[in-house]
């Protein structure tokens, strides 16, 4: 796959599986937004000590990696089409369940957390 599609621009970019679209369509913006928090989640990861990898939260954090990729996928098909994979509410319980047995492990907060801090 090449980095590049001669397609030309005109303020328009193609969608995965077909299709173009504006680029200022609030889903550009979307998928744009979870492909920035992949890129932090992978970074996280890289940081992750290796004998961490398998454990809860290296676990964890790869499985919401896919899941915003497949959710970027998502927002990148045509309307029309089914998307092969998309958030289902067992998804977001799952996250909910597994943030909540993390944080078990947290002192309580008792103020806002600044990212990196």
């Amino acid at each position: 796959m090449k980095i590049y599609t001669k397609t030309g621009d005109k303020g328009q970019t193609s969608l995965y599986r077909g299709g173009r679209v504006a680029k200022d369509e609030p889903r550009l913006e979307a998928y744009g937004t979870l492909d920035e928090a992949n890129s932090v989640l992978g970074l996280a990861l890289a940081h992750l000590p290796a004998e961490d990898w398998a454990t809860e939260v290296g676990t964890e954090l790869r499985r919401v990696q896919s899941d915003l990729f497949g959710l970027g996928a998502q927002l990148a098909s045509k309307g029309t089409e089914k998307p092969a994979w998309h958030v289902r509410p067992e998804d977001v319980t799952a996250l909910e369940a597994s943030i909540d047995r993390m944080e078990t492990e947290l002192p309580p907060l008792t103020t806002f957390i600044l990212p990196g801090g």
